[in-house]
């Protein structure tokens, strides 16, 4: 399989998922040209943010910060008793 025609679907044909492509394609490779693709898309992908980046945080982004707050002050605690003794 050619790789240029993996994925082109301009004129309405079908195009291979990314796990269709992993199975077709990329699991053929040797273990060392998947470890060289891997670099290539590592290194050669913008480098782009989230897609939903936001710098004001939603409900559920307070609701995991307090949870997780909680148990590492809780943690904390359980840490400062059992070193003094209690």
């Amino acid at each position: 399989m050619d790789i240029r025609d993996v994925s082109r679907g301009a004129r309405g044909e079908p195009q291979l998922s990314v796990e269709e492509f992993y199975e077709q394609v990329v699991r053929e490779l040797s273990k060392a040209d998947q470890l060289r693709l891997a670099s290539y898309i590592v290194w050669k992908c913008p480098k782009a943010g989230p897609a939903d980046y936001s710098s004001e945080w939603s409900d559920e982004d307070m609701r995991d910060f307090t949870t997780f707050s909680v148990a590492l002050f809780d943690t904390r605690e359980a840490i400062e008793a059992h070193a003094q003794g209690a």
